[in-house]
């Protein structure tokens, strides 16, 4: 009887011992639930969006052709009378910011890090492009400052004077394009 409490009770200590040693940390990840995506996906996601946002039926119909009288609504009927609600013009500033301004940031700095010009140039001028867009709605807009909140910048940007950010914009046009590109393969050197 003794020999089996003791056996018991060895066992119970090297179960106990393994127990503790084991990491559990690594259980907590969530293979469902990525930290980071694809530069590609990234751009088609905040392209999808600018496109929606800037030149889908909520500018070109909800708030071009309604305060034109073009059109109007028997739902939500703020717009149709002229008076554009505090958050939708929030949605729209914001919400290019927080989606595909950030996003196309991202494709930037992950085709830098690759070395890849092919990756970060249409981001650069598609990120301008909504800049141009929020300017054109808005006039003076964050820009110079804006985007680095996840770099330790500013988390309140200064906003800009229009005529400022046009420069900004066609200067980092300019310097997309200067970029190298890789040569491009010859019809001659390709194998058939």
């Amino acid at each position: 009887m003794n020999h089996t409490r003791l056996s018991v009770a060895l066992l119970a200590v090297a179960f106990s011992a393994t127990g503790c040693s084991t990491d559990l940390t690594e259980l907590n990840v969530n293979p469902n639930n990525p930290t980071s995506a694809p530069a590609s996906s990234l751009f088609t996601s905040a392209t999808v969006s600018a496109l929606g946002r800037f030149n889908g039926s909520f500018q070109t119909l909800s708030m071009t052709s309604l305060l034109a009288q073009h059109i109007a609504q028997v739902q939500y009927v703020d717009e149709d009378r002229g008076h554009i609600r505090s958050t939708t013009v929030d949605a729209l500033f914001t919400g290019a910011y927080t989606a595909e301004l950030e996003d196309y940031q991202k494709v930037i700095e992950l085709g830098k890090a690759n070395a890849s010009p092919n990756t970060s140039g249409p981001a650069y001028v598609m990120q301008t492009w909504v800049y141009q867009n929020l300017t054109d709605l808005f006039g003076d807009i964050p820009y110079s400052e804006a985007l680095q909140g996840d770099a330790g910048g500013p988390l309140q940007p200064k906003y800009d004077m229009q005529k400022d950010i046009y420069t900004g914009m066609l200067q980092t046009l300019t310097d997309a394009c200067k970029k190298p590109m890789p040569r491009r393969l010859r019809w001659s050197s390709v194998p058939r």
